[in-house]
């Protein structure tokens, strides 16, 4: 039989109809083998009976159904078992009466059990090739035709002559259009014979063998025509050595289709360089013949029966197809390789690549504002796909075609195929007639017949897609079953909606961000041949790290050095030109040289804003809002709020979802949606050259384009203004006197834009009067929280709104806000003389309102009042208000409402004050504990109620060391108030940072308890921070911190440095006149003990008499730790002094120091 040809062997099986009976069966592959026909229907019966009569014939049919049931299952395995022996027969080794040796035992049975597992796999569910022969025949005899199956696949290799049966193809037109109207319109699939494709190694042979060859991986790669390319990146990919071989020959494998066969990898691994003929024999043998080149070279053309169609495929292998590349225009200057993109880029080629059909289109879409570079980033791509170094790499011996199709209109995608016809030397196969889409759709046919004819590898560049194009018909989308065949789609595109999120065969990339700014630095270096500095550094900032605005910048300050260089002009001048003349700079040198982009980047960015906002209303009035905005991070909420509020406004009742309305601004190529916001907060920023681009959206003479009269215009950009401020109005006061930790962040984030209204002279003459008092205001409000900002910056804007509101002469609940927060920030900034009329002003508004809204204000100005009253040391008038505040606030918001919380605590200072301690715990613990009950979201009060109680501790203990230093409660203030500092500090640090008074205000206290806890170094490091923050920003308490400074220099031995700084705060409380408070003498108290240290006793002494003095008159507690301290200290002194023990140093310390 094995002289017979393997034609003769394949007509034998395809006489299936002779040998098996083809009728149509009905099987049951869940049954049970004892089940029959007869069971069914006593089980039919049961459930009939069940449901007409349960109690009688039921429970018959129930036994007789089980008895059946036991019957024949005891039937089946009494007939399975009879006849068969109970004893272990011997094992024959004779094969047709030949005794095998052990080694050609295992031969045999390896390859037996192989080709068993090849057609046991063959899923029976698949289609039959034109043999006619189903995989459940080939599985239900794989014992039987394993062995055959091996010859004929080895006789056909070894001859070249493959059988006809498995050259056929089953060909199936299916409709890729309806109705079909001409062959185009349907795309032929072709099924072959199951048998025919069973001849590769699998991916566990694969990675068996993997394990093998370890050493020799790399140059058995090359033998198998895998380039160095591919293979370099395969070893930068996969540390481990087994990661790389099995990676090497999953590469080979995909490559090579059909010819990555067991005999191209037996040739391989059976080199003369490698020599590892026993894994030939382990894995290859009885896989495949020996072959001869000459057999290989007849087998591909075979076809012995068609004399023409072997001339023709004859013709085709010999031919050799040219590779040709079109890519986008490169510009004139020097352009930097983007090698972090590229390596992006070639992933996720690799990515998509995995485990997909062979005519699958893949596509990467690059999307980012004009100027970033994608165009590009694509050249880049193309320049790499046709040096072997991109994915494609691995068909090293195969035509590549990279082509540019330019989809800015339908002319420029018709020249686009016309010159790619020309390139290909693509026959002109019929005639080119009608109009450009016709056209179009001609040359498209012939450009993938020829890609189908050739097999050539390709990869097309659609530059500049835009959400208007109307022709993504003429080039392929990435998909399985492409009509195009396999390949690869690349698309660069301004308008983020074209680039798929979720799809399963493309990828997008996002340029939004610019060049890094090594890459940057580099292309300014390269372009401009000066030195890159700091300046540099600011320039490409400004600039957002585009290319475009980069290579316009160094060719400005190139030209500048040449043609002037006297000037010696740097990237210094540059910078200041930009910050003066960003939008009237001349860059024609730039755009008069560069045909492939011939415009600076303003123009450039001006030109997609217009073209986005034509197409979209949501984009439209999103680039008018940020247009006014500063360039800080905005909330997004605000934004699509005014885009809501504008649809509305105009009628367009299709724009109603604020989520998707958010989605179209965060997706915006000319918009940066940061990815991990800001402060926690969903946001969106722009660049410089947006802004000034997105001015040019801005209503200017009517939508309807015709000219109006200049009153009619300054009407509508007055409204425009006016709709934008109150959108940002709108969204400050919603969460205006929130303390939660996202209110916070909001506000924080709101205040740049609102100042970007205020204080631009230009857009104040549009404001309406009572939009502009509301922003002052909000502004005012914000710069609480906002590190830096100056109480004197706060007063003058909240004075300027007083000012407006009184011209306007207003007394309603705005106007009464208004005077609340000038009050308070008055006293803030230390005009104590100032706040307290303004406050009773805004008392005498609300004194008789009992409006809901108006019982909330009052209990804001009673709050502010008492506290300003407690500053100027009228301690009985600010207990009264604030327990009147209390009771307000109660009547107000609740008992439970965290504004309650906020006045309890301003109650519990203004009681420790009096030096009521007992009391003062009792309301700040009843504080604590209605904060912990509310949401835990109100960071901000859960910190202000720890720092508050953290203080009262502290102070209680620095006067009871000194009256009670014996008793057990006085080190336990200690030690609760160190825990209490350390919560609240870390919630105000991670609600407004490190440089802003809340936390030192922390600070300043919790050093004074480290400094009792004997951590003397953090002591000072704390009250250093708390006076160079509350000393920059003019806050009336920067005294006040620089008292525990000092004291902290005190315990140190700096002696004379403390005397000196006390100097300064006793100056700075004479200054602005703030001598009232009884918080004014502490320093001197503290200067007095600085005399004693430095010598000068009876000045010293003289100065500490006069502090307990005016303490005295001003009601001062005789047990408050001011007193208890001098007292203490002169007591001390004037003992010394009486032993004539002057001589010993002295100093205030804890009494664990000493």
């Amino acid at each position: 039989m094995a002289d017979r040809k393997p034609q003769n062997r394949v007509a034998s099986v395809d006489s299936l109809k002779g040998s098996f009976n083809t009728d149509s069966v009905k099987i049951h592959p869940t049954d049970r083998p004892w089940m029959t026909s007869h069971i069914k229907q006593l089980i039919l019966e049961r459930q009939r009976a069940f449901h007409s009569d349960r109690n009688g014939r039921w429970r018959e049919r129930c036994a007789r159904v089980r008895n059946e049931i036991a019957a024949m299952k005891k039937t089946f395995f009494s007939e399975k078992l009879s006849g068969k022996s109970s004893g272990v027969s011997a094992i024959s080794y004779e094969v047709d009466n030949k005794a095998l040796s052990g080694l050609e035992l295992a031969n045999r049975l390896k390859t037996f059990l192989f080709h068993l597992q090849k057609l046991l796999r063959l899923s029976p569910f698949k289609a039959c090739g034109p043999d006619a022969i189903p995989n459940r025949i080939l599985k239900l005899f794989a014992c039987e035709l394993s062995e055959p199956v091996t010859t004929i696949f080895n006789w056909s290799l070894s001859s070249g002559d493959f059988p006809s049966a498995w050259r056929d193809a089953c060909i199936s037109p299916i409709p890729k259009a309806s109705p079909v109207t001409c062959d185009n319109d349907l795309r032929p699939v072709a099924l072959t014979a199951c048998l025919s494709k069973t001849g590769q190694p699998k991916d566990k042979e694969l990675l068996s063998l993997a394990r093998e060859i370890e050493s020799i991986w790399r140059p058995l790669g090359v033998f198998l025509g895998l380039t160095n390319a591919t293979l370099d990146e395969i070893h930068e990919d996969n540390p481990k050595v087994l990661d790389k071989s099995y990676t090497m020959l999953r590469k080979w494998k995909e490559s090579r289709g059909s010819g990555a066969s067991y005999q191209n990898l037996a040739e391989g691994l059976d080199n003369e360089v490698f020599k590892r003929h026993d894994l030939v024999e382990r894995y290859c043998n009885d896989k495949v013949a020996e072959i001869a080149q000459d057999g290989i070279a007849r087998l591909a053309v075979g076809l012995k029966d068609d004399t023409n169609l072997q001339e023709a495929e004859a013709s085709i292998t010999r031919r050799v197809f040219p590779s040709v590349g079109i890519l986008p225009g490169k510009p004139f200057h020097v352009t930097h390789r983007r090698g972090r993109e590229l390596q992006k880029v070639y992933d996720f080629f690799v990515e998509l690549r995995q485990n997909v059909s062979s005519s699958t289109v893949i596509g990467l879409y690059i999307k980012g504002p004009p100027g970033c570079g994608k165009t590009q980033l694509a050249r880049q791509v193309g320049e790499e796909f046709m040096q072997n170094n991109a994915p494609g790499g691995c068909f090293e011996n195969m035509p590549r075609v990279v082509a540019t199709l330019q989809a800015n209109s339908p002319e420029s995608m018709l020249q686009s195929f016309k010159e790619l016809h020309e390139k290909l030397e693509i026959p002109n196969e019929r005639e080119y007639q009608g109009g450009v889409r016709e056209q179009i759709k001609s040359y498209v046919e012939d450009f993938k017949n020829y890609l189908r004819r050739t097999k050539s590898v390709w990869l097309l560049i659609v530059d500049n897609l835009t959400v208007s194009d109307q022709m993504r018909e003429f080039w392929p989308s990435p998909e399985q079953e492409s009509s195009w065949g396999e390949g690869t789609v690349l698309v660069t595109t301004q308008d983020s909606e074209l680039a798929p999120r979720s799809h399963a065969h493309a990828r997008v990339i996002s340029l939004d961000s610019g060049m890094e700014e090594e890459d940057a630095m580099e292309l300014l270096r390269v372009i401009s041949e000066m030195d890159v500095d700091e300046d540099a550094k600011k320039v490409a900032s400004v600039l957002g790290y585009f290319p475009l605005s980069l290579a316009c910048a160094a060719v400005y300050v190139r030209q500048m050095s040449l043609d002037r260089p006297v000037s010696k002009f740097s990237w210094k001048n540059y910078l200041s030109n930009l910050q003066e003349y960003f939008a009237y700079l001349d860059h024609s040198d730039f755009t008069h040289h560069n045909p492939c982009y011939p415009q600076s980047m303003i123009r450039a960015a001006e030109f997609a804003a217009i073209r986005m906002a034509e197409n979209s209303e949501v984009l439209r009035a999103a680039f008018v809002f940020l247009s006014y905005c500063s360039l800080r991070p905005i909330p997004l909420d605000t934004v699509a709020d005014y885009v809501l509020r504008e649809a509305k406004a105009s009628g367009n009742v299709n724009i109603r979802v604020p989520d998707d309305v958010k989605l179209k601004i965060a997706r915006c190529s000319l918009l940066i949606y940061p990815k991990t916001g800001e402060r926690g907060i969903e946001v969106v920023t722009l660049h410089q050259v947006m802004r000034l681009a997105f001015s040019q959206i801005r209503r200017k003479q009517g939508k309807s384009g015709k000219n109006v009269d200049k009153c009619e215009a300054t009407s509508e950009k007055k409204k425009e203004l006016s709709g934008v401020l109150q959108a940002l109005n709108e969204a400050y006061k919603s969460k205006k006197g929130g303390l939660k930790e996202h209110d916070l962040a909001i506000r924080i984030l709101l205040c740049p834009h609102l100042k970007e209204f205020v204080e631009e002279v230009k857009v104040v003459q549009w404001l309406e009067e009572d939009l502009l008092v509301k922003a002052l205001v909000y502004l005012a409000d914000g710069l609480v929280h906002v590190a830096g900002v100056t109480d004197n910056y706060r007063v003058a804007l909240l004075e300027r709104a007083y000012k407006i509101n009184k011209q306007l002469g207003c007394t309603d609940i705005t106007a009464c806000r208004l005077l609340h927060d000038l009050g308070y920030t008055y006293r803030e900034a230390g005009f104590l003389d100032k706040a307290i009329p303004i406050l009773e002003d805004a008392k005498k508004l609300c004194e008789t309102e009992t409006d809901p809204i108006w019982m909330e204000e009052k209990s804001k100005v009673l709050n502010v009042l008492a506290f300003t009253f407690r500053e100027g040391s009228q301690l009985d008038l600010a207990k009264k208000y604030m327990k009147q505040c209390v009771e307000v606030t109660r009547e107000a918001y609740g008992n439970s409402h965290v504004e309650l919380v906020e006045r309890m605590c301003n109650l519990g200072i203004i009681l420790h004050d009096r030096w009521e301690n007992d009391e003062a715990i009792q309301v700040l613990e009843e504080a604590r504990k209605i904060i912990e009950n509310c949401d835990s979201t109100e960071m901000f009060l859960r910190g202000q109620v720890l720092n508050y109680t953290a203080k009262v501790h502290l102070r209680w203990y620095l006067g009871l060391r000194h009256t009670h230093p014996h008793e057990r409660s006085t080190n336990m203030h200690l030690r609760e108030s160190a825990t209490l500092h350390a919560q609240a500090l870390k919630i105000y640090l991670d609600l407004h940072g490190d440089n802003h008074k809340f936390p030192n205000g922390v600070r300043m206290t919790y050093g004074t308890a480290k400094l009792h806890l004997g951590d003397i170094d953090e002591a000072y490091e704390m009250c250093q921070k708390a006076v160079e923050v509350y000393r920059s920003s003019g806050h009336i308490a920067w005294p006040r911190a620089g008292t525990f400074l000092a004291d902290v220099l005190f315990t140190r031995g700096e002696y004379r440095r403390a005397k000196d700084f006390l100097e300064e705060l006793v100056q700075v409380h004479k200054d602005k006149n703030l001598v009232v408070s009884p918080g004014a003498y502490h320093p001197r108290a503290l200067l007095g003990e600085a005399f004693v240290h430095v010598g000068d006793m009876d000045a010293g002494e003289k100065i500490l008499d006069e502090c307990l003095q005016e303490w005295k008159k001003k009601g001062i507690h005789p047990e408050h730790y001011w007193v208890a301290r001098v007292q203490a200290f002169l007591t001390d002194l004037r003992s010394r002094e009486s032993m004539k023990c002057s001589g010993q140093i002295f100093n205030e310390l804890p009494d664990q120091l000493n």
